[in-house]
């Protein structure tokens, strides 16, 4: 892949070990990778590690509204508003670079989706079909967004 990249592409990552190998094996041999800790994954708090049957029997309520897809507030870890603000900043950071250059993003599921709202109304919009299409992000998905209206 690193053959295929634009000449002078920003590559900015989490600094979690995988997202961080990712990244690197993108970036290949000539290119560095951007560290950023806005980019990790979201704080679950009390939740980390339980499987999806052990979060719903111990916090159902929390259960329905991961399932209900609005913001959530992780017992023991990030308020969504913490999320949102250090989505926020990343974007800006991301959109202040994509006037200069391509720049490409390595982090995980529950940073990208709200992430990618900042992205939008930070003035990046959706290059394709797949990139405009609501819902959640596969992993390994690839968010396509380039300078255009804010949307």
């Amino acid at each position: 892949m690193p053959a295929e990249l634009p000449a002078g592409i920003l590559i900015r990552s989490s600094p979690a070990r995988r997202a961080r190998a990712t990244a690197r094996a993108i970036a290949g041999r000539g290119r560095s990778v951007v560290l950023d800790a806005d980019l990790l994954e979201t704080d679950v708090g009390e939740v980390e590690g339980l499987t999806w049957d052990e979060l719903a029997a111990r916090h159902p309520e929390l259960a329905t509204a991961v399932l209900g897809g609005g913001a959530i507030d992780w017992p023991g870890g990030e308020r969504s508003i913490e999320l949102e603000d250090r989505a926020s900043r990343a974007a800006r950071r991301i959109v202040v670079a994509a006037t200069e250059r391509p720049v490409l993003v390595v982090s995980h599921g529950g940073l990208i989706h709200v992430l990618r709202a900042a992205l939008e109304a930070g003035g990046l919009a959706a290059a394709d079909a797949a990139a405009a299409a609501p819902g959640p992000l596969p992993a390994g998905g690839v968010l396509r967004l380039v300078p255009g209206s804010r949307t």
